[in-house]
């Protein structure tokens, strides 16, 4: 079985500086006019959680190992999907187990319409796949939400990546202190 080679590039790729400087001028343009006009701008995107975060940060004594299966037996992934914006914080989040499918995404977005009421909504999003796929597209268009899409390849532009870093540390933090006792 031969693999399909990933199409997959570095962000200072020659061929492609111009097109990212474009799409970045683009979104710092959708940003100013959202901003100038006084509406929301959301955050969106999704994050893995799992043991291998705290392996991470785990520290053992010399001559020993941490072993995943004697931490936690049971521990699965979780994927959670999480809305934020300057104005309101964190404004909606959902968690699956393992990942995130286009019908969790579509039931996130009605839950989404449904906390933010009739207000015009702009959705910064990456150009993960089950963004992208048809029946997302669809329900984005029908519930009223402007999709804006990042920069590829350049996740600092979206500030919900931040809150992620945030996030991330105070599981790994948390969930150490449940392994020490």
């Amino acid at each position: 079985m031969v693999l399909k080679r990933r199409n997959w590039r570095r962000p200072n790729d020659l061929k492609n500086i111009e097109k990212d400087q474009e799409c970045l001028d683009n979104l710092k343009s959708d940003v100013s006019k959202i901003t100038d006009a006084g509406e929301e701008l959301i955050f969106l995107d999704e994050c893995l959680f799992n043991q291998r975060h705290v392996l991470n940060k785990a520290w053992m004594l010399k001559g020993f190992n941490v072993q995943p299966e004697v931490m936690w037996p049971a521990s699965k992934c979780v994927a959670v999907l999480a809305a934020i914006s300057s104005e309101r914080g964190l404004v909606h989040y959902m968690c699956r187990e393992r990942s995130i499918k286009s019908s969790d995404y579509c039931e996130f977005l009605d839950d989404l319409r449904r906390k933010s009421g009739e207000r015009t909504l702009h959705i910064l999003l990456d150009n993960c796949k089950v963004h992208r796929s048809k029946a997302s597209m669809q329900q984005a268009r029908a519930l009223g939400f402007h999709l804006i899409w990042n920069v590829p390849y350049c996740p600092q532009y979206n500030a919900i990546e931040y809150f992620w870093a945030v996030v991330k540390h105070k599981f790994k933090a948390k969930a150490l202190a449940i392994l020490i006792g």
